[in-house]
C-alpha cells in the first residue's frame, strides 16, 4: 500500500518552508477580546507603535473641533479722529457766527437805511453790495484779531479781483476828504500779492456774548452806512 500523501492541517497554517510577512499596520490577536491590552508608546520597535501613530496622523473625520470664540468687540464707541482744531473752532464758533448773524440780519432789516443784509451763514464775514460788480460793504466778526488776538468787529469797504488795486489807489488819492466824511481814521490795507484791498474800522468788543449783540448790531450797522454812502457814488465814476 502506497503511504498516504502529507496534507496540511485543516485550519490554517503556511506550507512548510513558507512563512507569512507580517503586516505592520495590523494588530496582533489579542487573548482578552474584552478590552484593549496595554498601552504601545509610538516608537515601539513593534508594530503596535505604528498603529498608534497611524491613528494620530489620521484623525477621525467625525470629530468636529469647538466653534471659534466671536471676535471681540468694544463696549463702548471709540473717541473720534483727533485734530489739531480747538473745540471752539470746531463747533462752537460756527454756532456762534451763525446766531449773530441771524440777530444782524434782524436788525439791520430794521433800522438800516443803505445796507442790504444777505442770508446768515456760519462764517465770520457777510458782504453787502455797493451798486457796482467787484466792490462791496463787510460785516466781519473776527474771532481773533489781527492786531492783540481778541474778538473784534469790523466794517469795511473792499475792492476784489485781478483790477482791484487801481480803484484802491484812486480812492487813497482821496483819503483826507474820505476821512472827514467818515468822521474819523481809516485803516487802508493793501498787500501786492492779493486781489482784494481793504478800508476799514475796527472794534474789540467780546461779539460771541449774546448780551452784547444788541450794541454790536448797532455798531456795525452805523459803520456800513456811513461807508457805502461815501464809496456808492464813488465806485461808480472809477474806470
Amino acid at each position: 500500500m502506497a503511504p498516504e500523501a502529507t496534507r496540511p492541517a485543516r485550519g490554517g497554517g503556511n506550507p512548510p518552508g513558507r512563512h507569512r510577512r507580517a503586516d505592520p499596520y495590523r494588530a496582533p490577536p489579542n487573548d482578552d477580546r474584552t478590552g484593549p491590552g496595554p498601552p504601545v508608546a509610538a516608537n515601539s520597535p513593534t508594530g503596535d507603535g505604528l498603529i498608534v501613530a497611524a491613528r494620530d496622523a489620521h484623525p477621525d473625520p467625525t470629530h468636529r473641533p469647538p466653534p471659534n470664540p466671536p471676535p471681540m468687540t468694544p463696549t463702548h464707541p471709540l473717541p473720534p479722529f483727533p485734530t489739531n482744531d480747538p473745540p471752539s473752532e470746531q463747533v462752537s464758533v460756527p454756532l456762534d457766527q451763525h446766531r449773530f448773524w441771524s440777530g444782524f440780519h434782524e436788525y439791520a432789516r430794521r433800522h438800516a437805511r443803505r445796507i442790504r443784509p444777505t442770508k446768515p451763514q456760519p462764517q465770520d464775514w457777510m458782504r453787502m453790495s455797493v451798486g457796482r460788480r467787484g466792490f462791496s460793504v463787510n460785516a466781519i466778526a473776527n474771532s481773533l484779531s489781527e492786531i492783540n488776538g481778541e474778538p473784534e468787529l469790523r466794517a469795511e469797504f473792499q475792492t476784489r479781483g485781478s483790477g482791484a488795486k487801481a480803484p484802491y489807489e484812486a480812492l487813497r488819492r482821496e483819503r483826507s476828504r474820505i476821512e472827514h466824511e467818515f468822521g474819523r481814521e481809516l485803516e487802508w490795507h493793501s498787500v501786492e500779492q492779493h486781489n482784494k484791498c481793504r478800508i476799514f474800522v475796527r472794534r474789540a468788543i467780546a461779539w460771541q456774548d449774546p448780551s452784547r449783540h444788541q450794541e454790536c448790531f448797532a455798531w456795525l450797522v452805523e459803520n456800513l452806512d456811513r461807508l457805502h454812502r461815501i464809496f456808492h457814488a464813488r465806485v461808480r465814476r472809477l474806470l
